[in-house]
């Protein structure tokens, strides 16, 4: 499936909130506890503090007839931030789709690694991109602590990933 792709506008904030939320609490059930997928989640409550954490990335956004149903985000031409697909169509496309255009954005302006920090349950999905992992790490929320892998992928200067 092929999805619409535009970069992500301030008036879509809130409904990537909720995109968020809703692919933490049943995306990653079976990686994270309750209460980590809560606090995690809990990160886009905040309005003014979402849209600041967004605002700092670029943005891209996959829809279905008009509406959101995944982002991702990528910070300082090099770093994933955010991969969230809407539960319902999952594996099906979507976050591929949104990595492969910020991997190209990367490459055309000069990145030669990409690096993210991904969760367990997302671990797989990167692997498949061609991440690789470079080290066990942690994510802290709140009083949480959630594992995580950094992962890096290599990036051909021509364009190319190697």
């Amino acid at each position: 499936m092929s999805y619409a792709l535009r970069p992500a506008l301030p008036v879509d904030f809130g409904d990537l909130a909720i995109l968020f939320q809703a692919s933490i609490e049943e995306l990653a059930a079976d990686a994270y506890s309750d209460e980590q997928r809560a606090l995690w989640g809990g990160k886009a409550e905040d309005a003014k503090a979402w849209a600041k954490h967004l605002s700092g990335c670029l943005v891209l956004v996959a829809e279905e007839d008009g509406e959101p149903v995944g982002f991702a985000a990528m910070r300082d031409n090099a770093i994933i931030e955010n991969v969230h697909v809407h539960p319902d169509i999952a594996f099906m496309g979507a976050g591929r789709q949104l990595l492969d255009a910020l991997e190209r954005l990367a490459m055309a302006r000069g990145a030669t690694k990409l690096a993210a920090a991904a969760t367990d349950n997302a671990l797989p999905f990167f692997e498949r991109l061609g991440f690789v992992a470079v080290r066990r790490s942690t994510i802290s929320i709140g009083e949480e602590w959630l594992p995580s892998m950094v992962m890096e992928k290599a990036l051909a200067p021509g364009g190319d990933a190697l």
